[in-house]
């Protein structure tokens, strides 16, 4: 692959995740970092067992609620899972589902989900809900029980990400159409997710010992 050009832009990577994920492993994560501190610094005559099992739970929080993501660049959609990553580029992308969990499916009909991005039930559209610079709590109900209000996605549901897919796929093929992009390959990479192994891994092993020791 040719260098960069410096005058030209960084390739926009755009990374998706769930909140409602990264709020409980963040606060898990913090209270067992808490747990490990207050574990080294007092007294330890229960043994190594606590702080193994502080580890094996920063372990598998990492792995299944903080590094899991969907990234979308130039060059395709990649789902980082807990075991495994699978990079699709955009011509590889025939369908779109968003029912359970952010779904990608190829033209021979292979499907690929994303562990980070699952359905969530939507909200409905934000409408008038102040009079005379006040909020009004009937105002505020009432369009909120409205059902003629639209149905909208939630931040990174598996219907908006799923949406912002379609729209690329759709932004890829005019631009190739259009001369402005050369075709990519039609190629799908599934790849071991080796941090993501390697700290299950580690978290079993840890688990196993702290059990048997």
């Amino acid at each position: 692959m040719p260098p960069r050009d410096p005058a030209q832009p960084e390739p926009v990577v755009r990374t998706f995740r769930q909140g409602s994920g990264l709020a409980a492993g963040g606060v898990i994560a913090v209270l067992s970092v808490v747990f490990l501190v207050l574990y080294l610094v007092g007294d330890r005559s229960r043994g190594p067992e606590p702080a193994i099992w502080a580890v094996v739970v920063l372990l598998v929080v990492w792995a299944v609620l903080l590094r899991p993501s969907v990234r979308l660049s130039e060059h395709g959609v990649t789902l980082r899972n807990v075991l495994r990553d699978v990079h699709l580029t955009w011509p590889a992308i025939d369908l779109v589902e968003a029912r359970w969990a952010l779904t990608l499916v190829t033209p021979d009909g292979e499907a690929y989900s994303a562990w980070a991005i699952s359905a969530q039930r939507p909200k409905r559209a934000p409408g008038p809900a102040s009079s005379g610079g006040r909020i009004n709590p009937m105002q505020t109900l009432s369009g909120a029980l409205d059902p003629s209000r639209e149905l909208i996605d939630r931040e990174a549901s598996a219907g908006r990400v799923g949406e912002e897919i379609r729209r690329t796929v759709d932004q890829y093929a005019l631009a190739v159409s259009r001369g402005d992009m050369a075709e990519q390959e039609v190629r799908v990479d599934v790849r071991p997710a080796v941090t993501g192994v390697v700290a299950v891994a580690l978290a079993v092993a840890l688990a196993v010992f702290a059990v048997l020791a």
